[in-house]
Formats: structure tokens, C-alpha cells, sequence
């Protein structure tokens, strides 16, 4: 299975997210594929503070990991460095081991 987490400003569908990533959108309606947008970049604009940015993308990672409990985590090497500091925390706080790798952006949609 591969489940896609977004972080956006914007609520992203995930008709959208496979357009940005040049896949068909039937991929959508499949089972073994989910994109999920938890909203977290809304939330920047509610404080000047990262705490509630960090803690929200924490919650949210460390229960989709408990959920679907991934081996391989892949993140781009620019993501938001909150949501950067989030996933590490929500990736060490694991139990099983889980690989990460950052690519550079333009290497995904190439």
C-alpha cells in the first residue's frame, strides 16, 4: 500500500496531489493507494508560534504510523523544517524500525 500524507496551506484532494505528481487520477479510487491531507500548514497562520504546527504534525504522523506501521517513511529534502522536526519525533518515538529517505523536490516529480 502507499498512503501520501500532504501538509498544505489549502485543503489538497488527492485528484490534485496525483496531478502534481503526474499520476492518473483513477489512482485515487484505488484501495492499495490513500492520500491524506492533515491541513497542518492552516494552522501557521493562527500563531507566530511553531509549537502548534509541530505538535499537530506530531499527533498526526504518530497516529498514521501507529495505524498502517510503515518500514519506509520518504519525505523532500524542503519540507517545512516544523514538519521536518515532527516526523523525526514521530518516527523515533516508534518502536519498529523505520528507514527514512529525503529526496530533493524536483527529483519526485521528475
Amino acid at each position: 500500500k502507499a498512503y501520501i500524507v500532504v501538509s498544505e496551506r489549502n485543503f489538497c484532494t488527492c485528484e490534485d496531489a496525483a496531478t502534481a505528481l503526474k499520476w492518473p487520477k483513477a489512482v485515487c479510487k484505488e484501495r492499495r493507494f490513500k492520500i491524506m491531507d492533515i491541513g497542518v500548514g492552516a494552522l501557521s497562520g493562527i500563531s507566530n508560534s511553531e509549537v502548534p504546527v509541530v505538535q499537530a504534525m506530531y499527533v498526526s504522523m504518530k497516529g498514521l504510523i501507529k495505524i498502517h506501521n510503515p518500514s519506509l517513511v520518504i519525505t523532500v529534502a524542503d519540507v517545512d523544517s516544523n514538519v521536518k522536526k515532527a516526523l523525526n519525533m514521530a518516527t523515533e518515538a516508534n518502536t519498529t524500525v523505520i528507514l527514512r529517505l529525503i529526496f530533493p523536490f524536483p527529483f519526485v516529480y521528475t
